[in-house]
């Protein structure tokens, strides 16, 4: 739900070549993590957040090209689809899930 959000509530509004990479890697991390977390992965989540951490540290510490091989988030475009398209997809997945919860709660309160 958090990769959905990001990528059609708030890469809609600010297109993905406005944030600097750093911010979009940043953007991206926290959804992927929360992402984790709410599905009750834990082990993902620190996963996650501690190959960030790596790559933050080695970047700091003058060493760029080792920072892009600890990523797990990728911020690159890959396949056929535009971002534009990517974007369509992802907001008509995010609203299939917020009818899908809608549709639980109805169901559970009757």
């Amino acid at each position: 739900m958090w990769v959905v959000y990001l990528n059609s509530v708030v890469l809609g509004t600010a297109r993905p070549e406005d944030l600097p990479r750093e911010r979009l890697q940043e953007l991206r991390t926290l959804a992927e993590a929360l992402q984790h977390a709410g599905a009750g992965r834990p082990k993902h989540v620190c996963d996650v957040l501690t190959q960030r951490f790596l790559a933050l540290e080695a970047r700091a510490t003058g060493r760029p090209e080792i920072a892009r091989g600890l990523e797990l988030v990728d911020t690159g475009h890959h396949g056929l689809a535009t971002p534009g398209q990517l974007r369509l997809a992802n907001k008509a997945l995010l609203q299939q899930a917020r009818l899908d919860q809608a549709g639980g709660r109805l169901r559970r309160n009757r």
